[in-house]
């Protein structure tokens, strides 16, 4: 079946890569300092990619660490961009283009893949298997798509796998076995879903864990997070929390973030209390001033 699907994708580059006017590498009037990994000498920056020219982009491209796609039109990664085990592409950022679909053969023979930024598309499942030729990815950024349902081995060989984001989607449940196979992966953002949490998702390498913004009321589950013994920050901002676990100052967290949730001003002092005998520090967000609050998190008289 592997065999088939390379002959497919060679067959369709064959018939697409002889253009007279390939799609070249511009670094004309474009800023890479939100791009600190990708120096000027070794980046391409693609403008103006669409489903009519995506099979003429110029085989130079092979030869930058980074690419990145400007003011394009593309509902899937153009798989001819890493149809070469010559390619040195380690960092791809095609961010807010349109795509809607990762396939099983978005990225063929990238190896040598580290970053990629899919975020700001209109993604909204992810199929198996499909970062399967990408096991050196060590920074992952799927957030601002619409993402709701995935396979449970959709990242299979992502052993390198250091950093998560899968923010501002839609997702509820997460199979118990989709982490699983993120034995490096220490940072975990999934705020602004609709998160149902449950004992034994989260694995348990993770330092740091965003999940703000899921209208979780966790007052039966905070032992979750006492369980994750590497956990050092945890985001837990606009929920609907009314109490803390005292299981939560036995762990080895450092920073935590309360928030916007629904805390009384006795309870959130002595929360606030606990936390500076136990040295973790509370983090704040949206701090208000002109109502009850404790340090800026706002609480209930």
């Amino acid at each position: 079946m592997r065999f088939k699907i390379i002959f497919f994708v060679l067959s369709i580059l064959l018939n697409h890569s002889q253009s007279d006017n390939p799609l070249q590498c511009s670094q004309e009037d474009f800023n890479l300092s939100n791009y600190p990994e990708c120096l000027s000498e070794s980046s391409c920056i693609l403008r103006n990619l669409n489903t009519s020219n995506v099979y003429a982009i110029d085989r130079a491209i092979h030869e930058f660490k980074c690419l990145i796609f400007v003011d394009s039109f593309v509902p899937e990664i153009p798989s001819n961009i890493f149809m070469t085990l010559k390619s040195n592409i380690s960092h791809l950022y095609a961010n807010n283009v349109s795509i809607n679909e990762l396939r099983r053969i978005s990225f063929p023979f990238a190896q040598k893949l580290k970053c990629v930024d899919l975020s700001q598309n209109l993604i909204q499942n992810l199929n198996e298997m499909i970062f399967y030729d990408a096991p050196n990815l060590v920074s992952l950024n799927l957030s601002h798509n619409s993402i709701g349902e995935f396979s449970s081995n959709v990242f299979d060989k992502l052993d390198s796998l250091q950093v998560l984001d899968m923010s501002y989607n839609q997702i509820t449940t997460i199979p118990f076995d989709l982490f699983l196979p993120l034995n490096n992966l220490v940072e975990l953002n999934l705020r602004y879903n609709r998160l149902q949490l449950k004992f034994g998702i989260f694995p348990e390498n993770l330092h740091s864990l965003d999940l703000s913004y899921n209208n979780l009321e966790i007052q039966q589950k905070f032992k979750i997070f006492s369980l994750l013994q590497n956990l050092t920050m945890l985001l837990l901002h606009g929920n609907r929390i009314e109490s803390m676990h005292q299981s939560i100052y036995n762990s080895q967290l450092r920073f935590l973030g309360l928030s916007e949730n629904l805390f009384s001003c006795n309870i959130l002092a002595d929360i606030i209390l606990a936390m500076k005998v136990h040295k973790i520090v509370p983090l704040v967000e949206n701090s208000v001033k002109h109502t009850s609050n404790i340090y800026g998190i706002k609480c209930i008289e």
